[in-house]
């Protein structure tokens, strides 16, 4: 386990200097205290020579005192991004439910705070001495007084200021003017809104032991969903006193420090509207009715006060607001307006946003890849003359590229609030992000301080084919690496490697066609060498073609009357080589950089006088307090991170255990796999994984922070994507017509593939067709809705596949580490059979061994049974023997008993004949789509929550359960169990050799396993078989309709270490594609588990993108193997949920 933590340095007597801070990366197992790293942290902020008095090192949560025996790392409040006090206690964040009012920046250049006031007269202004300090230099020193009463009216009084105070348009003297909730408060170019102090919904979350906070989204309502969009706000968290009339929630403290903001309560607008000039005219606003769920659904009314000038804001039109933005047809200025029929909040302000990832609330990452608003941002807001305070927004998938242009502080501040919507709004497993900011112009320690709160976001966090440890880049190897990954992504897209010479129009195409996930590439400036300078042009371009889309960022004067848009334009894409090709670009204004232009660029050059806006920017503090706010959250159910996984170099062994998402196999991790791919689930194709480290929290491996699941589920990486067709829904191989089946015939020996060939590949199937080429395969297509937890929109509801089998087990085959990740197969999908086929030594038996494993973790036992057969008897080692501990395995044979395979060879004719019979016209699924339903036992309880996830089955009584769960109910045993036959050296049977003791009944084995290879796929039997002479099996049933084919490498002659171990191979698909692949290794030793002591250094960000460093992992000499551990953990988990091994066709031998 890995978890981050800041600590805060005490400070030294009434020094107003903030507390030294370090960031720390703490490495312990699960379950570990913190007394044993309070030594480590103290010692990492103060340094190693401090002198801590001698007395015991203290820390502790901001004013809680942490009892270091007691409290477990990894547990609430220690989880990721979580900030320590040393010695002293830190600012308070607990919420203060007592305030009748919240005061939330909305709009402006330092947007996003939440202020909770308490009583009293609070001021506000650019003054560090004001209660409300705002960076707006259009604000006054002390510019404004907001007073609660006693008894809890709120008033708004102007204090002189320069330019003036307005309340909803109405301009504010120095006689109290009552304040009322949702009324607009304008000061400079900062718009405030004054909300209830009620407690608003928030998402449910469990701590996973490991950092982690998983966040259930499938448990928000409607209801909830429309109170996040405007009804009720959100609870808030930040520091304060608790004696001060006013606490500062993630803008500007008057201490210096971050603190908690707002809540979300946003205008109801629409992105496709005219473009409109900037202004300072607005109107009243008022209560909205409830039927419309706005403001007046969930703010009380404060009484007004006496001798006050009531203020009371008429009512609302039932019109939604309409959103500025120059991304569409009618965006001219004689247009007329468009009206939005968007739900109330649909672009959240900065405040709304923070206090999403603070609660969390509803509306934390409720944008998945098919929402309407996915990659939707908002950069500032406008006046109309019918609305005021309406958002200007600009849509990444329409754009493409997105550029920012003006002076560094303003820029920074822009860029910081675009890319918080971002990663509020969309999931870490939806959306990822990568900084790009190597510019040498500017130091380096500057961009780690500016970039710093990026880090802590879960949507940095690598997957299979990123080496490093965050999707960051401060230098320019860093950079390399980054843009390379994404490189090799656009080369697998829809547009092949030719993607950047293609022309605007086909990546527009494929852009539209293209169904998430998505990345966000922030390009900071200048990347460096030519090289770079040329990739990240070519990507923002063209990155949509595939998903990605940047933001640009260019460092130039504002623009102004000396300054002209045309130039400041020219400046941006000389300062970023990717800023023309940006298909829109927002360029700050004015004399100080409060304003923005947003304009739509054609041919690089700008289109039209675009939109102009207040800019909506946020501090570093409002930042880091966002970051650190999501930086523990997970989504619950989701096993893997974001961003669709780009291929790597496969690794020279892979560990199957490792692949499968089982490094602990517990009877736990493996009831809840089963469950995951159990076929009554929807569909049954859980969301693709990306394959799982040692721990999923370990930032030291690679990939490891991309799985997020303590319960991996099956298809990792699977091999092909769903495709229609009719019949078997698979595209036979091309290239051979000498059998109708459309098999991939065997390769040939001048394919140029540098393997040695194989025994017997002079035979006439030498002249067969080759493989095709070994570009790697598409990942299967990211679920619908309906599996992210997420409510549907409107069309985009997910329907379920008919004819999916409902009980039998899901026959799922982990080969081993593909080129994404973790390779699986369905055989109920792809196959129904598998042939593998390579020389002695290339790995057919262990692989074949992996198989069974596999099967046996992605089904329960009375679901799925498997049967052995050793063909070439005792001649080549111990065969399949190490399987017969699975409680899945129910037959096996040796072939060298004549009198037992006769009798295997009569019950496997008998068990087919028997299915036959009993499905009659009907296929396997179709049976049990039929009869399954009359098989359910009737009357069971639902399990619960714990159950679900593969907690023990409790025996039925009448125990009251607390956590009830809506899942249907178990439907118990398969009446017709889903049946694999795993057959070892098949050419041995097929052409046994003179003098085997089982060569008299060779022949009876082989018709059996022919008529599973002819009939078996209907019947719910599956062949996986290995050949070691293709030459000899090239006739058989199987090698004519196997649909799925393995071909092995031949071993390096001599051994090398520095060859990959055996199991080196490609599958070939039945479309005809062939995936490269490094087979997994289950009998070898578990790894050995030296003590791992706890550990704290330094967190250097500046480092974080680089590969992380690997230790090599050495087996244990004289432990139990991977099989054995799996087998254990396999039959207490069956008997755990009373899943009986089947019974057998012939006794085991003795």
């Amino acid at each position: 386990m890995q978890i981050r933590l800041t600590v805060l340095a005490p400070r030294s007597g009434q020094n107003p200097t903030p507390a030294r801070a370090c960031d720390v990366l703490v490495t312990a197992p699960a379950g570990t205290a913190l007394a044993a790293v309070a030594s480590g942290l103290a010692s990492a902020v103060s340094g190693p020579d401090s002198s801590m008095g001698g007395g015991a090192v203290v820390l502790f949560a901001g004013r809680e005192r942490l009892d270091a025996q007691r409290i477990a790392l990894g547990e609430p409040p220690l989880v990721d991004g979580a900030v320590l006090s040393l010695q002293v206690p830190g600012e308070d964040e607990a919420a203060d439910d007592a305030v009748p009012a919240h005061l939330h920046v909305i709009a402006g250049p330092d947007a996003g705070g939440v202020h909770l006031l308490h009583g009293g007269q609070i001021r506000i202004g650019r003054s560090a001495d004001a209660d409300v300090p705002l960076d707006d230099p259009d604000v006054s020193r002390l510019h404004c007084a907001v007073t609660v009463s006693e008894d809890g009216r709120v008033s708004v009084t102007d204090l002189g200021s320069t330019n003036g105070t307005s309340l909803d348009g109405t301009e504010v003297h120095d006689r109290p003017v009552r304040l009322t909730p949702g009324a607009l408060l304008r000061l400079g170019e900062s718009t405030l809104r004054l909300t209830s102090g009620t407690r608003g919904p928030t998402l449910p979350t469990a701590p996973d032991g490991e950092g982690h906070l998983r966040v259930n989204r499938a448990s928000v309502t409607h209801a909830q969903e429309r109170t996040a969009h405007g009804e009720a706000e959100y609870e808030g968290h930040g520091y304060g006193d608790g004696d001060g009339s006013a606490h500062t929630y993630g803008g500007a403290s008057p201490r210096g420090g971050p603190g908690p903001a707002g809540h979300d309560d946003v205008q109801d607008d629409d992105r496709y509207s005219p473009a409109v000039t900037h202004g300072h005219g607005t109107r009243h606003l008022a209560d909205e009715p409830p039927r419309r769920g706005g403001i007046g659904a969930w703010a009380r009314r404060l009484a007004g006060g006496r001798g006050e000038a009531a203020h009371d804001t008429t009512e609302r039109t039932d019109n939604a607001r309409a959103a500025a933005s120059p991304f569409s047809p009618s965006s001219s200025p004689s247009s007329p307006p468009v009206r939005s029929t968007a739900p109330a909040g649909t672009w959240p302000d900065p405040a709304a946003v923070l206090l999403t990832a603070l609660g969390p609330g509803p509306r934390l990452w409720e944008r998945d890849t098919a929402h309407p608003e996915a990659l939707v941002v908002r950069l500032g807001t406008t006046d109309r003359a019918d609305l005021p305070a309406v958002p200007v927004t600009v849509c990444l998938r329409e754009a493409g590229s997105l550029g920012l242009a003006g002076p560094r502080s303003r820029l920074a501040g822009l860029a910081r609030s675009t890319v918080a919507q971002l990663a509020a709004l969309h999931s870490p497993f939806d959306l990822e992000i990568v900084l790009i900011s190597t510019d040498r112009a500017r130091g380096a320690d500057e961009r780690r301080r500016e970039w710093a709160w990026l880090g802590w976001l879960p949507h940095l966090r690598p997957m299979h084919g990123q080496d490093c440890r965050l999707l960051l880049a401060y230098d320019r190897e860093q950079a390399t690496a980054r843009t390379g990954e994404l490189v090799r992504r656009l080369d697998e897209g829809p547009l092949g490697p030719g993607w950047a010479s293609v022309d605007r129009s086909a990546v527009t195409e494929a852009a539209r066609l293209h169904t998430g996930p998505y990345t966000v590439v922030i390009v900071d400036g200048d990347p460096g060498s030519a090289a770079l300078r040329e990739t990240t042009a070519r990507l923002a371009g063209s990155g949509a073609a595939a998903g990605i889309h940047l933001i640009c960022l260019a460092e130039t004067p504002a623009s102004s009357p000396t300054s002209p848009v045309t130039a400041t334009y020219d400046a941006a894409c000389r300062a970023s080589t990717a800023f023309r090709e940006c298909g829109a670009v927002a360029m700050l204004s004015g004399d100080v950089a409060t304003a923005l232009r947003l304009l739509r660029t054609a041919g690089g050059q700008t289109a039209g006088n675009g939109t102009v806006a207040a800019v909506d920017a946020v501090s570093v503090a409002w930042a880091e307090r966002f970051g650190r706010a999501l930086a523990p959250l997970r989504e619950e159910g989701s096993v893997a991170l974001p961003g669709r996984p780009a291929s790597a170099a496969l690794p020279p062994s892979a560990r199957l255990l490792d692949e499968l998402g089982l490094a602990r196999a517990t009877p736990a991790s493996l009831m809840a796999r089963w469950a995951s791919t159990a076929e009554e689930q929807p569909g049954a194709s859980p969301r693709p994984a990306a394959p799982p480290g040692p721990s999923a929290s370990e930032l030291d491996t690679p990939g490891s922070g991309r799985t997020v699941s303590t319960a991996a589920r099956v298809g990792a990486q699977r091999a092909a994507p769903e495709r229609d067709s009719s019949g078997s829904g698979r595209t036979p191989y091309p290239g051979s017509t000498a059998h109708s089946s459309g098999r991939t015939p065997y390769p040939r020996t001048d394919s140029g593939s540098g393997r040695t060939p194989y025994p017997g590949t002079e035979t006439r199937d030498s002249e067969h067709t080759p493989y095709p080429s070994t570009r790697d395969s598409e990942r299967t297509p990211y679920p619908n809705t309906r599996d992210s937890g997420r409510t549907p929109y409107p069309g985009t509801e997910s329907r379920g596949p008919g004819g999916s089998a409902v009980y039998a087990g899901r026959p799922v085959v982990v080969l081993g580490a593909g080129p994404r990740g973790a390779l699986s197969v369905d055989l109920a999908d792809e196959g129904p059979h598998l042939l593998i086929e390579g020389p002695a030594g290339s790995g057919r038996s262990e692989l074949l061994r992996a198989v069974a494993a596999s099967l046996a973790a992605a089904a329960r036992p009375d679901r799925l049974g498997i049967l052995l057969i050793d063909g070439a008897g005792n001649e080549r080692g111990e065969g399949l023997g190490p399987c017969t501990e699975l409680p899945h395995v129910f037959t096996h044979l040796v072939a060298s008993d004549p009198v037992r395979m006769r009798e295997f060879a009569q019950s496997l004719g008998g068990e087919l004949k028997r299915r036959a019979e009993l499905l009659g016209p009907l296929d396997f699924a179709e049976w049990h789509a039929r009869h399954g339903v009359g098989q359910r036992i009737v009357g069971q309880r639902p399990p619960s929550a714990g159950e679900q996830r593969g907690d023990l089955d409790s025996p039925a009584t009448g125990t009251l359960r607390l956590r009830p769960s809506a899942r249907t109910t178990d439907p118990g045993p398969s009446p017709l169990p889903r049946l694999v036959v795993l057959a070892d050296d098949f050419d041995a049977l097929v052409a046994p050799a003179l003098g085997s003791p089982g060569r008299p009944a060779a022949g009876s084995v082989v018709r059996a396993l022919e008529a599973v290879a002819r009939d078996g796929g209907r019947l719910g039997v599956h062949l996986v078989a290995t050949s070691a002479r293709p030459d000899r099996t090239e006739d058989t049933e199987l090698a004519r309709g196997a649909r799925l084919r393995i071909i092995l490498d031949a071993p390096a002659v001599p051994p090398s270490p520095d060859e990959p171990a055996p199991g080196r191979g490609r599958l070939g698909h039945p479309d005809g594609r062939v995936t490269p692949f490094q087979g997994g290794r289950v009998t070898g030793r578990i790894p050995r588990t030296a003590t791992l002591r706890p550990t704290v250094v330094p967190l250097e960000w500046e480092r974080m993108g680089d590969p992380p460093t690997r230790r090599p992992v050495r087996e244990l000499g004289n432990g139990p193997t991977d099989l054995a551990l799996l087998a254990s953990a396999l039959e207490r988990a069956a008997r755990s949920v009373n899943a009986e091994r089947l019974p057998p066709l012939l006794p085991f031998p003795s």
